[in-house]
C-alpha cells in the first residue's frame, strides 16, 4: 500500500517520534492518505475547497507530496481498521465514556495514549463511507478520519519511496478559483 503525505515544504527525513497531543478527539502525528481509495485526502480537499474559501486558500499553499509505505516487518505494529466491525471493536477496546450534557449524544473518547503504547500508527483504510451518518455512540470519534487515511506517531515503520515531488495544487486537487463578477 502506497500512502501519501501532502505538505507545504519537501520532507527531508522524518522525526522518529511525534509528541503526544493533549487532545482527546484525534491522534497527533504524521498523517497519510491512500490516494488509490475512493475517498482520499485529495477528494476531501477538492470538495471542501468548492464551498469554503478557507479550504481553497489552504489547498493552494500545499506544494509537495511524498509517498511512503509501511516496512513489511512492521505491519503488525500498525493498527489497520478495514471495516465497521473492526472500528466498533477498536472503540470497545480503547474507548472511554464521554461525559456530556443530557441533551448531547453520548459517546466515547478514544484513549490515544493507550493506542500509542500498543501501536506505531493507525490506518482506517478503506474509508468507511457507510459510517458517516451513523449515530452509534461507540463511533462518535470516527468522523475525524474523513477519508482513507492514517496517523503515525512513530514513523520508524515508514519508508519514504522517493524524494518529495513538487505539485501544482490547482491541478493536483482540481481546484477551480471563483471568477470575479462579470467574468462568469
Amino acid at each position: 500500500m502506497i500512502l501519501t503525505h501532502y505538505s507545504k515544504k519537501p520532507i527531508v527525513g522524518l522525526d522518529r517520534k511525534y509528541p503526544k497531543l493533549d487532545n482527546k478527539h484525534s491522534p497527533g502525528g504524521f498523517w497519510l492518505t491512500d490516494e488509490s481509495a475512493n475517498i482520499s485526502w485529495k477528494h476531501v480537499v477538492r470538495k471542501s475547497a468548492e464551498s469554503d474559501p478557507c479550504w481553497l486558500s489552504y489547498a493552494q499553499q500545499i506544494g509537495y507530496k511524498t509517498h511512503f509505505q509501511i516496512i513489511d516487518q512492521d505491519l503488525g505494529t500498525v493498527k489497520h481498521i478495514k471495516n465497521t466491525d473492526e472500528l466498533s471493536q477498536f472503540a470497545l477496546d480503547y474507548g472511554e465514556p464521554l461525559a456530556c450534557h443530557p441533551e448531547q449524544m453520548p459517546g466515547v473518547h478514544i484513549q490515544w495514549e493507550r493506542v500509542r503504547q500498543d501501536y506505531k500508527g493507525i490506518l482506517i483504510i478503506p474509508y468507511l463511507a457507510d459510517m458517516s451518518h451513523r449515530t452509534d455512540k461507540l463511533l462518535t470519534h470516527w468522523y475525524r478520519f474523513d477519508c482513507a487515511s492514517g496517523c503515525f506517531w512513530d514513523t520508524c515503520c515508514l519508508q519514504q519511496l522517493l524524494p518529495s515531488q513538487p505539485i501544482n495544487p490547482d491541478q493536483e486537487f482540481n481546484l477551480s478559483t471563483p471568477k470575479p463578477r462579470g467574468q462568469e
